[in-house]
């Protein structure tokens, strides 16, 4: 186990440590676990910045997001109306982009959609009626030999959830960009 998920792990189970039953103790159980498989999983599940991932204009910070009518949360990092991330090239050889994500729909009436666009070339549009996986497949004649790799997300829709009072459209639960013939 790595250093931090033993830290994680060690801060859960003395929160844990009460003579009577405590009604959220799953709950944070399941939070911990959450957060130790992520930081056993590498960068490929991070929602922070690292040497290959910036998250760059247009993203809060990440956070716990139980959904409404939701039994469990999750961790992720909320988006405005439009957000640029910036991912490590890997050269002019296909890769795939895959996000997935929670919309923030519940207040929103009308089509709602997601549309990505790499260096500047439009490669999605993904319409969202729940939890979205998009698996984008770029071709290498968009990327760079070297350097960075801009990518834009627009959602069509921005809201506002009670008591939180930033402008939120989509909540990044994990990404992955990595060779497309894997």
């Amino acid at each position: 186990m790595s250093k931090i998920a033993g830290v994680i792990l060690s801060v859960a189970l003395l929160a844990g440590c009460k003579k009577e039953p405590d009604p959220d103790a799953e709950l944070r159980a399941r939070y911990v676990e959450t957060l130790v498989e992520r930081a056993e999983a590498g960068a490929r599940f991070s929602l922070y910045d690292s040497d290959d991932v910036v998250f760059d204009d247009g993203w809060y910070n990440p956070s716990w997001y139980v959904p409404p009518s939701a039994k469990e949360g999750v961790f992720a990092r909320p988006m405005r109306e439009r957000a640029l991330l910036r991912l490590r090239s890997h050269g002019r050889r296909p890769m795939r982009l895959v996000l997935d994500g929670v919309p923030q729909i519940e207040h929103v009436k009308g089509a709602v959609w997601l549309t990505v666009a790499v260096n500047g070339q439009h490669v999605g549009f993904f319409p969202v009626h729940g939890p979205l996986r998009a698996e984008i497949d770029v071709p290498p004649e968009v990327l760079p030999e070297s350097g960075w790799v801009d990518v834009a997300l627009q959602a069509s829709y921005v809201t506002f959830p009670p008591g939180d009072g930033r402008a939120i459209s989509y909540r990044l639960v994990s990404l992955a960009w990595e060779p497309a013939d894997r």
